[in-house]
């Protein structure tokens, strides 16, 4: 099962995005792009720090001299323009407090390239907070993540992890040679494993965990919270044979989507702020506004599908509270029809929910004045 490959280009245009630190006649500094503030790097036995200077990040060797910090004043909260946004600011009361005693679930870390464990720390924080905030996040059997360099090394290193062929061969043919971070979410990988999922690493600079690093860990390892969700229904537990989620026609659009809202909602809760800055990328302005232009089952990549299911989403947790990336799931009952799920898990029927997400991304893109309608659900 493909999940998350869309988080390939959204790295790839945050990764572009950033500026050459490099400067004509300079001191000789590390190579590689300097993208995160307060990233470091060892050059020439010399500590180099990722610091703004101005509208730019560059290298800047660490002194050995104690820097007084400025004192930054602090500004007074604005309310989001975005109607959405400041209904989810608003929700910020509402939201639970993370479960600092959920355990994180096991997941090994199989790497290629042994410069890449200094990423693991910041993926397992991630996997911690997600499981925090989502109970279901969670599996006995210990999970595993290939970080690979080459497609030739991820091939070898799923078949010995006992992956069956057919699903090596599947996930072989989503590798992505370009972008720098991306992942692939791997489905009946083994019996005895946990969670499976791939975070393809292609570039050797610049790379540091940032918040594309933990959607791709909820993206491909989010399926769990579904598949519990949806195993509490009648439809589920009265089945001869064990159905899943992926099985009910739930669109893809929310079976992209929503993965990103685990981490969002996740981090929320750490921090008491909504960053969802990751929704405002889009495309070319090649997608449509009809959401069920992106319900029917894809084979291929569409980057349509992913990013209105992100936006969406944050629609539906703005409408119906922090329990809607989930409650669709949990919606079944004893039938199949996904739509009629939709209406038990929110109320509102489905085509009422598509015709305010078609105002929702005109407003985005364009500034449409959304309904009234709308807008008070939004108050």
């Amino acid at each position: 099962m493909k999940t998350g490959i869309t988080a390939a280009l959204l790295a790839t245009a945050l990764i572009l995005s950033g500026v050459s630190s490099g400067v004509a006649q300079a001191a000789p500094r590390p190579t590689g792009k300097c993208e995160q503030v307060g990233a470091k790097k060892k050059f020439k036995n010399q500590t180099f720090v990722c610091t703004k200077r101005g509208k730019k990040l560059v290298w800047v060797k660490k002194s050995s001299r104690p820097v007084t910090p400025a004192v930054v004043k602090p500004t007074p909260a604005v309310e989001s323009a975005d109607p959405v946004t400041a209904k989810l600011e608003r929700m910020m009361a509402t939201l639970p407090m993370p479960n600092l005693n959920a355990p994180a679930p096991p997941i090994r870390f199989v790497i290629e390239e042994p410069t890449d464990q200094e990423f693991i720390p910041s993926l397992e924080k991630q996997s911690l907070y997600l499981a925090q905030a989502f109970p279901e996040f969670s599996w006995t059997s210990p999970g595993v993540a290939f970080i690979p360099r080459t497609k030739e090394w991820l091939g070898t290193a799923m078949r010995e992890a006992g992956c069956q062929e057919r699903v090596v061969q599947l996930t072989l043919s989503w590798y992505m040679p370009l972008p720098p971070i991306w992942g692939v979410g791997v489905s009946d990988c083994n019996p005895n494993l946990g969670q499976v999922g791939v975070i393809g690493l292609n570039s050797t600079k610049g790379v540091y965990p940032g918040s594309e690093w933990g959607y791709i860990i909820s993206e491909e390892f989010g399926p769990a919270i579904f598949n519990k969700r949806f195993a509490t229904n009648q439809l589920a537990i009265n089945s001869p044979n064990p159905i899943g989620f992926w099985e009910v026609g739930i669109p893809p659009w929310m079976r992209e989507g929503a993965p990103n809202a685990f981490h969002a909602i996740a981090l929320a809760k750490q921090t008491r702020t909504w960053d969802w800055d990751i929704n405002r990328w889009d495309t070319d302005g090649s997608c449509t506004g009809v959401l069920r232009d992106y319900s029917k089952s894809i084979t291929a990549y569409d980057q349509c599908t992913y990013t209105r299911g992100l936006q969406a989403v944050e629609l539906m947790l703005a409408l119906y509270g922090w329990d809607a990336a989930t409650a669709w799931f949990s919606g079944f009952g004893n039938q199949r029809d996904p739509y009629v799920a939709f209406k038990n898990a929110y109320g509102d029927d489905y085509e009422t929910f598509e015709r305010y997400t078609s105002e929702f991304f005109q407003w985005r893109a364009n500034r449409v004045p959304m309904s009234q309608e709308l807008l008070d659900r939004l108050r």
